[in-house]
């Protein structure tokens, strides 16, 4: 089985007035009333489309930062949104699908939230779906801050963002100035290394970023009673849980221009026996494969106007295999 998706993104040209948030240093906030604190409060883009206070957001907004992801450890995106108020992840040893106010389907596939990295939309255009778990595409070492947006957002960005909108900011060069490498090792035989550099070059008005990281685990061995039986097992599935992923992700900044690219590869066998498969096999699987570049340019004029200018290319594979016992 084969699935394709292109997507191109034409050229949009917006002209919006410029929106300045002042900042309020930790220092003085012993000196603020209870009205003033609201003057430090995060700012906020995807709520409206332009950066604004988190105060004055038409939505009910959560921001994870950099600093939270860390301190509880998140895994993937599916660890953050499972802690987020409202929001559940269920898991089917494939694919992770995100609920909504008691609302969640598995064969959604997510469709009903739109997910953004950077202000780009990566579900794909076929089911509108898009990968929170293990397969998420950017490593949670690279995220500065997600941002959370509850509700209905459709006019703002289309039906695909019925129950709320997730938009993934992450790290640039500024945020490094240098190299990190990270190894971590963990149950079920499962190794992870990340690289990530970046640089800032402030004479020329440049920075970079760019991560790459890999993932492999073996998985758990599962037992399942409906299979509970000779035939099959007894219903225990041995080594049918692995999972590999492979990422990478750029961003790039010289004065107005940024160009943002993602590369994102994941392969995982599935110990499930669905849609009637033979039972404790390692060799059905699916692969999810996507990759964006996006170019943006934006500039803000003294009059207080704001250009922008966006192009995009997205592109989406999937590939899997099932095996049954014909």
């Amino acid at each position: 089985m084969k699935l394709l998706r292109y997507d191109i993104c034409c050229l949009i040209l917006s002209v919006v007035p410029t929106i300045y948030t002042g900042q309020v240093s930790a220092t003085d906030l012993d000196m603020l009333d209870g009205g003033d604190l609201f003057q430090d409060l995060p700012s906020v883009f995807s709520a409206s489309k332009y950066e604004q206070k988190l105060s004055d957001a038409p939505a009910s907004v959560s921001i994870v930062t950099s600093k939270e992801i860390r301190k509880y450890a998140y895994r993937n995106l599916g660890d953050v949104l499972n802690n987020q108020r409202g929001v559940y992840v269920t898991n089917d040893r494939n694919y992770s699908y995100v609920g909504t106010r008691g609302f969640g389907r598995p064969s959604d596939y997510n469709t009903r939230l739109m997910l953004m990295i950077n202000g780009h939309r990566v579900n794909e255009n076929i089911y509108n779906a898009f990968l929170a778990g293990d397969g998420f595409q950017i490593d949670m070492s690279s995220i500065e801050r997600i941002e959370i947006v509850r509700g209905p957002s459709a006019a703002l960005y289309g039906s695909g963002a019925f129950f709320g909108v997730i938009n993934v900011i992450t790290k640039r060069g500024r945020d490094y100035q240098g190299g990190e490498l990270i190894g971590e090792y963990g149950s079920h035989d499962e190794y992870k290394g990340v690289l990530n550099y970046g640089r800032r070059f402030i004479e020329q008005e440049t920075e970079f970023f760019v991560s790459g990281s890999f993932l492999d685990k073996a998985g758990q061995d599962w037992y399942f009673p409906e299979f509970d039986d000779p035939s099959t097992n007894n219903g225990h599935s041995i080594g049918a849980d692995q999972l590999q992923r492979y990422n990478l992700y750029s961003n790039l900044n010289y004065k107005d221009l940024s160009v943002d690219f993602s590369y994102s590869s994941r392969e995982k066998n599935i110990p499930t026996a669905a849609y009637g498969t033979y039972f404790n096999s390692s060799d059905t699987f699916s692969v999810d494969t996507d990759w964006y570049i996006d170019v943006k340019y934006e500039h803000n004029f003294k009059s207080g106007a704001n250009l922008l200018a966006r192009t995009s290319y997205n592109e989406y594979h999937y590939n899997g295999d099932y095996i049954y016992d014909w």
